[in-house]
């Protein structure tokens, strides 16, 4: 299982994957390897988020650190309407990343497989709780992050990516 969520993230070969796929989101918005490496222009609230999650997850049991990644079963409910918009509102991102090779794709295996794994292992009313806590958790750490995007703050130079 965690083989195939390898190969799902890195590919079979070099340019397939899930990270290539963001790589080649991050050049259609105009990025240079260099800003994206560096990742300088990430919001800190959203930097600020993303390592909450990772704290979250390093700091609960495995069942719970699982149970926090269920939002993942939304994807596909989702995606058409992630794509839809996209093409609308940022019609200037090239075609070379548009719907065909957007990031997170309609498929949601790993979360069919973390619903059963969270399913068989929270054994104890107690563990389930905790596990409905740490999902809890992850929507208000993926709210941050909207409400971090949707704050009207200009981006100071550096963080603007190169025409």
């Amino acid at each position: 299982m965690w083989i195939q969520r390898i190969h799902d993230h890195d590919g079979d070969r070099e340019g397939e994957g899930g990270l290539a796929l963001w790589l080649r989101l991050a050049e259609g918005v105009g990025s240079t390897e260099k800003w994206w490496r560096v990742l300088k222009s990430v919001l800190p609230g959203v930097r600020f988020a993303c390592d909450a999650y990772v704290q979250l997850v390093q700091r609960v049991s495995l069942v719970e650190a699982v149970a926090s990644s269920l939002t993942e079963g939304f994807a596909p409910i989702l995606m058409s309407r992630r794509i839809a918009a996209w093409e609308k509102h940022y019609p200037w991102v090239r075609a070379t990343c548009s719907s065909t090779s957007a990031p997170g794709d309609a498929r949601a295996p790993d979360s069919e497989v973390a619903l059963e794994f969270v399913c068989r292992n929270a054994t104890t009313y107690q563990l389930q709780e905790r596990c409905v806590a740490a999902l809890i958790r992850k929507t208000e750490i993926l709210w941050h992050i909207l409400d971090c995007l949707l704050l009207p703050s200009p981006a100071p130079d550096w963080a603007r990516p190169a025409p």
